[in-house]
């Protein structure tokens, strides 16, 4: 156990992101009366991409290229 404590301790620590979960985005939408904005652009869906305050205040680089590549797939949807 000792052993296996200081391999653990020796290692850099891993950087991962974390999901808690999916937000239907309603209040969001609601207070930007987005509904009806988009009827009136025509736009028959949207998706909200938000990221988490840790996540744009320490890796702002990070959140960016994710949104950026969520974005970039959602282009290539027929």
């Amino acid at each position: 156990m000792d052993q296996a404590l200081h391999n653990y301790w020796d290692r850099a620590p891993q950087q991962f992101i974390a999901l808690n979960k999916i937000f239907s985005g309603r209040k969001t939408a609601q207070l930007l009366n987005l509904s009806a904005k988009l009827e009136q652009a025509g736009i028959d869906y949207a998706v909200q991409v938000e990221c988490s305050r840790f996540l744009a205040r320490y890796y702002p680089d990070l959140a960016a290229r994710l949104i950026h590549a969520l974005i970039d797939g959602l282009d290539a949807l027929p």
